[in-house]
C-alpha cells in the first residue's frame, strides 16, 4: 500500500510504502517528519480497526430504485452481450468507504490535529489531499469546503463488473480481485443479495490487501521517558482531584493528547502479561546485558516498569534511572512485552528519534538490534537526526544485513511551498546510502577547524 500526503500541515508532499521493512526519515527540526509519520500511523490504524470491528455497512440500499434503469439498459443490448455496471458499483463503494474507512480516519485525525491548521499555509493554493492506493484501487481523501471534516474526494477502482445477457443473466466480477464471482439468475430483480456480495468482495479486497499482512502497529513518540513518567503521575493526580472534587472551586482542563501519544501510554499500561517472546529472547537479553547493564521488568499489578541492574535485586522506577535507561526502556518494553512476534502477521513500530539521550556506541548497537528484528515480523519506521544512525544503516546494507530493496531512506527538506522528500538525496544501493545531509555539516566543521588552526 502506498500513502501520499499532499499539502498537509507543513508538508507539501510525502510518500510512504508499507512494503518496506525499514523506513528512516532524516531532516532538520520543525519540517514535518513527526507530522508525516503520525498521519501514516493513524491511516494504517484505521484500516486495521476496520477489520477488527467487522464493519458491516448496508450494501446497495438503493438497489430497488436502480432496477428499472438496469432493465432498460439490458434491453438495449443483444443476447450474449455484456453490460458494464462498474460505475454504478463504484458509487456504492464510495458510499461504503465514506461511512467506514474515511470516517475512521477522520475521527483519528480530529483526535490528533487541529483542522484549522491542516491545510498547508505555505502552499494555500493547493488543497490538502491524502491518496491511499494498492493494486485494487486508489482513494483520494481531502477536507470539505469548511475545512471541518475529511471526506472522500474520488475513487479509482480497477475491477470490472459486468452482467451478461442470455437465458440466465450472469453477473461476473474479475480483474485483480482474489475472488471471482459468477452469479446466475432468470430475473435481474433477484440480484440484490448477489450484488451485495460483490460489493463486499471489492471493499474487503481493498482493505485486506494491507490488513491481512499487518497485524498491529505501535507508536513511540519523542521524549518517551518524560511522557511515560508524566502520564503515570497524572493518573495519581486525577485520582486525587476526583476524590476532592467537592472542594475544588475552579474548572480544571484535562490536557488533550494526540491519539498516537494516547495509544503509546495505553499500550504501556494495559498489558496484563509478562511472557517474553522466545523467538527473540536472546536478542532482548543481549541488548539488556550489553547496553542497559540490567533488565526491564513489569509489575502487572501496578502497571509500572522497573529497571534491575545486573547482579542485583534492586528494582528502580524509571524516573530514578539515567536518561539513557529511562529513554530506551519504553522501546525494550514494547519489544519484550507488547509487540506480538508471531508468524501469522507483521507488526509496524513507529519510533521518533531512537537516538535520544543515547551515546553513539549505544545508538549503533540499537540499530544492529533493529536490523535483526526487521528480518522477522517487524517493520521499523523512524525519524532521526543522528549521523551514527545513518552510517550504521549504510554499513548494514554493505554487510548485506539489510537488502537495499527492503529499505527506504528519505531526506525531508523545506521549500517555499512546504517540506518535501528530496529526490535522490539519499539513494540506496549495495554500496550503502548516499549522504547529502550530514556530509555538508562535516565538511563545514572541518573547514572551520582548518581556518582556526591556520590562525594559530
Amino acid at each position: 500500500m502506498i500513502i501520499e500526503l499532499q499539502n498537509f500541515g507543513p508538508i507539501k508532499s510525502f510518500k510512504f510504502d508499507t512494503s518496506k521493512d525499514i523506513h528512516a526519515i532524516f531532516g532538520k527540526n520543525n519540517i514535518g517528519k513527526s507530522y508525516a509519520i503520525s498521519a501514516v500511523y493513524l491511516i494504517l490504524k484505521s484500516f486495521i480497526e476496520y477489520t477488527s470491528i467487522q464493519y458491516k455497512p448496508d450494501f446497495n440500499k438503493d438497489f430497488d430504485k436502480k432496477i428499472p434503469t438496469l432493465l432498460e439498459r439490458l434491453d438495449e443490448i443483444g443476447n450474449d452481450e455484456t453490460l458494464d455496471i462498474s460505475e454504478e458499483v463504484k458509487i456504492d463503494l464510495s458510499n461504503i468507504l465514506k461511512s467506514s474507512i474515511v470516517l475512521l480516519i477522520d475521527k483519528s485525525f480530529k483526535n490528533s490535529y487541529n483542522f484549522k491548521y491542516l491545510q498547508n499555509k505555505l502552499n494555500s493554493g493547493e488543497a490538502t489531499q491524502i491518496a491511499i492506493k494498492n493494486d485494487i484501487a486508489e482513494i483520494l481523501i481531502g477536507l470539505d469546503e469548511h475545512n471541518e471534516n475529511l471526506i472522500l474526494k474520488s475513487i479509482n477502482w480497477i475491477p470490472k463488473i459486468k452482467i451478461e445477457k442470455n437465458e440466465l443473466y450472469s453477473l461476473e466480477l474479475w480483474e485483480k480481485l482474489p475472488e471471482r464471482n459468477n452469479i446466475y439468475s432468470q430475473d435481474i430483480r433477484f440480484y440484490k443479495d448477489e450484488l451485495n456480495k460483490v460489493l463486499e468482495v471489492c471493499i474487503n479486497s481493498y482493505v485486506n490487501q494491507f490488513a491481512n499482512t499487518i497485524g498491529k502497529i505501535y507508536f513511540l513518540p519523542a521524549s518517551r521517558s518524560g511522557l511515560y513518567n508524566a502520564l503515570n503521575s497524572l493518573g495519581a493526580i486525577f485520582a486525587e482531584l476526583s476524590r476532592n472534587r467537592n472542594i475544588i472551586s475552579q474548572k480544571i482542563e484535562i490536557p488533550n493528547f494526540s491519539e498516537p501519544i494516547s495509544d503509546y501510554f495505553l499500550n504501556l499500561n494495559t498489558i496484563d502479561k509478562t511472557q517474553v517472546n522466545e523467538k527473540y529472547l536472546e536478542h532482548f537479553e543481549e541488548i539488556e546485558k550489553n547496553i542497559l547493564k540490567g533488565s526491564i521488568t513489569l509489575d502487572t499489578e501496578t502497571k509500572k516498569y522497573f529497571y534491575t541492574p545486573l547482579h542485583s535485586e534492586i528494582k528502580l522506577e524509571l524516573s530514578f534511572t539515567s536518561s539513557m535507561i529511562s529513554e530506551i526502556a519504553p522501546i525494550i518494553a514494547h519489544l519484550k512485552y507488547i509487540i506480538p512476534f508471531d508468524d501469522k502477521s507483521t507488526s509496524i513500530l513507529f519510533i521518533e528519534e531512537p537516538e535520544a539521550h543515547l551515546h553513539p556506541e549505544v545508538q549503533v548497537a540499537l540499530l544492529s538490534f533493529f536490523g535483526k528484528l526487521s528480518k522477522g515480523n517487524l517493520k521499523i519506521v523512524m525519524t532521526s537526526h543522528s549521523n551514527y544512525i545513518f552510517n550504521k544503516l549504510s554499513n548494514l546494507i554493505i554487510a548485506k544485513e539489510i537488502l537495499p530493496e527492503n529499505i527506504n531512506i528519505s531526506l525531508m527538506k523545506m521549500t517555499n511551498e512546504g517540506s518535501v522528500i528530496e529526490d535522490g538525496a539519499m539513494s540506496v544501493d549495495e554500496y550503502g546510502i548516499e549522504d547529502n545531509n550530514f556530509a555538508d555539516i562535516a565538511e563545514q566543521l572541518y573547514e572551520e577547524r582548518m581556518q582556526l588552526l591556520n590562525k594559530l
